[in-house]
């Protein structure tokens, strides 16, 4: 096992999206903006007892996605660059903004695979069972990706397995 295994292994299981894509029109919903809103409140509250504390960044995130709808296409493409914007904010040390995309980006994803869960129903309840499918793919997806990231760190820019990592 070495990292470019590792990095293949993460891109395969990031094709799953690539379905997700096909989900036509998503509207959001109450869950979402509430999601969404709960991203920058603390911010919002300590901005307003100490002006200048706060930085505007983790706001525009939040406002950025504060949208009635997205096509899925569009929702995977801005849940893909959330996640690389969090990946970055992390790296420079920048966990308020790592947090905070890493929020949006799980707030739209949990919009999509309820959007899917919908279709796969069906208003009339004649929904497509292979959307189903798809959501479940998507957090078999998500599993992998994650363990992805943390094999990553516990094997290191020089090869070595530190299992301190899964402690």
């Amino acid at each position: 096992l070495d990292q470019a295994t590792i990095r293949t292994a993460r891109k395969e299981a990031g094709k799953t999206f690539e379905a997700a894509r096909k989900l036509g029109d998503i509207k959001t919903d109450a869950t979402y903006a509430s999601e969404v809103d709960a991203i920058a409140n603390q911010y919002r509250s300590a901005a307003r007892e100490a002006p200048g504390l706060v930085k505007a960044d983790i706001e525009n995130v939040a406002a950025a996605i504060k949208q009635p709808q997205f096509t899925a296409n569009g929702a995977v493409d801005i849940m893909n660059v959330l996640r690389e914007d969090a990946t970055r904010a992390f790296a420079s040390k920048d966990n308020r903004l790592g947090f905070a995309n890493k929020r949006a980006a799980d707030a739209l994803e949990g919009q999509i695979e309820r959007h899917a869960q919908k279709m796969a129903v069906g208003s009339d309840g004649a929904g497509d069972p292979a959307i189903a499918n798809i959501v479940s793919d998507i957090r078999k997806a998500r599993v992998t990706i994650a363990k992805s990231y943390l094999a990553e760190r516990a094997i290191g820019p020089n090869e070595q397995f530190n299992p301190q990592v899964y402690a």
